[in-house]
């Protein structure tokens, strides 16, 4: 006896079910190769229109035989690539990345300014809280401009995952973004004391970040109730 005849109801469950799944399809694995080439090769282009449009630094040039200057431009430039990296693993379940790697990433900017200010590697004078903010506008609003396009457009990216971690996800988009235009700016500013490095270079990407990774986890949130 067959099974359909053993259980008249059978069949009709076969078409209900068939009927149910004949619309689904099925799900596409996520390319996160794809993705980490995208995301990098925004930022790369991003630090060469910087370039090509500020011009280089002939003093910041002239610094790259100073070990001290070589290890804080690859500070700026591992971050940023680290912090994308987090940021795509944290909007892909499954695929976080440990807490004190994220906490050292976030604390990036803040460890910068103190340490150029502890150890002043090339001298500086305080000029005053007005003066400082004067001189150094140009710089934080070439930080805050080169961030902009890198950071909406990893927003626009990683929106489609639907991430769960928004915060995370949106914070370290921020953080990475803000370190790619200090690392840009990095080059094309000939001004090299601490003053100038902590108040108009980290400190934009400390509020930067703060900033954009506010209104992204209310973009990925809202994107993902949709």
């Amino acid at each position: 006896m067959s099974k359909t005849q053993e259980h008249p109801g059978g069949a009709a469950r076969g078409d209900l079910i068939d009927r149910l799944v004949a619309d689904l399809k099925p799900v596409e694995a996520i390319k996160t190769a794809r993705l980490y080439a995208i995301c990098f090769g925004i930022q790369a282009l991003v630090a060469v229109i910087a370039f090509w449009s500020f011009g280089l630094g002939v003093e910041s040039l002239a610094r790259l035989g100073d070990p001290v200057y070589l290890l804080l431009i690859g500070v700026l430039a591992s971050s940023a690539a680290a912090c994308t990296l987090v940021a795509l693993r944290s909007a892909i379940p499954g695929r976080g990345v440990a807490r004190p790697i994220s906490v050292v990433l976030l604390l990036v900017p803040v460890l910068l300014a103190a340490g150029v200010s502890a150890t002043s590697p090339w001298g500086g004078a305080w000029p005053g809280m007005l003066p400082l903010l004067a001189s150094g506008k140009m710089c934080m609003a070439k930080i805050s401009g080169i961030a902009v396009f890198p950071w909406l457009a990893m927003l626009f990216v990683l929106r489609w995952l639907a991430p769960l971690r928004e915060l995370a996800t949106g914070m370290f988009i921020g953080l990475a973004a803000f370190l790619l235009g200090a690392f840009a700016v990095q080059f094309t500013c000939n001004v090299n004391d601490h003053y100038h490095l902590a108040f108009a270079h980290y400190a934009p990407v400390i509020l930067g970040t703060i900033a954009a990774g506010a209104i992204s986890a209310a973009v990925l949130r809202r994107g993902r109730s949709n």
